[in-house]
């Protein structure tokens, strides 16, 4: 019994019922005696009474007693289904709060890694990683845009096999680049399929944006049913934390290349030049090879400026500058020492190898041809100054030092000549 039927017949409304049922048995039943009754004995007749009476009083005893216990009843069913139907939600809810909480744990390891992170490949394997673990059944690709910002580049697959074909496209080949918003792609009435996506539905493209920069696109393909609400969640959270920290790198880069490059040359500094120079000469003394310092002084300098103007000079510092960096080896170390003066460092060079090289630098910068705004500008002669390690010290500041003074004496011998620094007392070539 239920609290429909409970509210759908009144108490009053039964109670008529069951007086008209006992009214009604009980002349039924005297119809059936009346032609027996000069038959019956007396036990017959204390039967019978007993039975109207009970047949009387029972309907009264299920009204007053049995009614209600079967209401008690009734609601005690309707408790333990309400207790049951708590219990599957709260197991519910600590399952979900569960998963929450090892997501939340993914996502912190993710932006202390990131944090850690010193180059853009080691930042992409972090993504790789914690995407897998995160989307185990997922797949897709992280996408960068490219420094001219024409075209979008997959730098890392995730999840299965690449997901995006071609592994580039251009911003306007992907909705979410485009409109600069999330494009969920589920069934026909959601979204609008990218270009560079193979899969037509159960996708999404997240944008990479950071401090109101785009910066590429988080492509994640889901198996059907599998793009849910809470997995859409999850997939904008790691694309927001995977834009901010891909911007931090950035921008500690920037920052990076800034204190240790020269802005008009494009060559390292003086102050990276030190520091690769003491690592250098330790790495040197620990394997037992040579290291050898150009010291390099653009001869008459100061007339470029007076003749032809300071953007002139700087015309010319620009240009030099590429042709160092085009006729050294990878491994070599340019860099602008100050002014008008540069320092080549070269790695695993005895000091004959080094002179050799100067002097075909020496040769080959007659060749430039020099211009500003169309103007040919003349040829250029350099003083070079040779210093080599452990021929004339095992510091920094003696082969520095001893370079600069040859450098002093080519240009005091008449300029436009190498010359190598005298070698130390004491000192002991390798």
């Amino acid at each position: 019994m239920d609290s429909h039927l409970s509210t759908k017949y009144r108490p009053h409304h039964l109670l008529a019922v069951t007086l008209v049922s006992v009214i009604l048995i009980e002349r039924f039943v005297m119809l059936a005696l009346m032609p027996r009754l000069h038959t019956l004995n007396t036990f017959s007749e204390t039967f019978i009474d007993p039975l109207l009476i009970g047949l009387m009083v029972f309907p009264i005893l299920h009204f007053f007693l049995f009614r209600p216990l079967l209401i008690h009843i009734a609601d005690q069913n309707r408790v333990k289904e309400s207790l049951k139907k708590t219990n599957s939600d709260i197991l519910s809810a600590m399952a979900e709060l569960k998963e929450r909480n090892a997501e939340n744990a993914i996502l912190s390891e993710m932006d202390d890694l990131l944090h850690s992170s010193r180059s853009n490949d080691e930042a992409y394997s972090v993504i790789k990683r914690v995407s897998a673990d995160m989307f185990p059944s997922c797949s897709g690709a992280l996408m960068i845009l490219s420094a001219s910002r024409n075209y979008c580049e997959a730098v890392v697959s995730l999840g299965g096999e690449l997901a995006c074909k071609p592994e580039y496209c251009t911003p306007d080949e992907c909705w979410a680049l485009r409109r600069g918003q999330t494009n969920i792609v589920k069934g026909s009435a959601s979204g609008f399929p990218c270009k560079h996506s193979v899969q037509k539905d159960n996708y999404v493209c997240a944008p990479l944006i950071a401090n109101g920069e785009s910066i590429g696109v988080l492509y994640l393909e889901f198996p059907e049913a599998a793009l849910t609400d809470a997995s859409l969640k999850l997939t904008l959270t790691l694309a927001r934390r995977t834009a901010l920290a891909l911007a931090n790198l950035r921008l500690n880069d920037t920052l990076r290349m800034q204190s240790i490059k020269d802005p008009l040359t494009g060559l390292f500094n003086r102050r990276y030049m030190n520091a690769t120079l003491e690592r250098e000469l330790y790495r040197s003394r620990r394997k037992n090879i040579p290291l050898g310092v150009i010291m390099i002084d653009l001869d008459h300098f100061k007339k470029f400026n007076d003749t032809f103007g300071h953007d002139a000079g700087d015309s010319v510092l620009h240009e030099f500058a590429s042709f160092l960096q085009k006729v050294t080896r990878g491994e070599d170390v340019v860099c602008r020492y100050g002014g008008e003066e540069f320092i080549i460092i070269l790695h695993d060079a005895s000091l004959g190898m080094i002179t050799k090289r100067a002097e075909k630098l020496r040769d080959d910068v007659k060749c430039l041809d020099l211009r500003h705004e169309g103007q040919p500008l003349g040829a250029i002669t350099m003083s070079m100054g040779v210093a080599a390690f452990p021929d004339h010290g095992s510091t920094a500041d003696t082969i520095l030092d001893a370079a600069d003074r040859a450098l002093y004496r080519a240009k005091a011998e008449g300029r436009d000549r190498v010359v190598e620094a005298k070698k130390t007392t004491g000192s002991n070539p390798i």
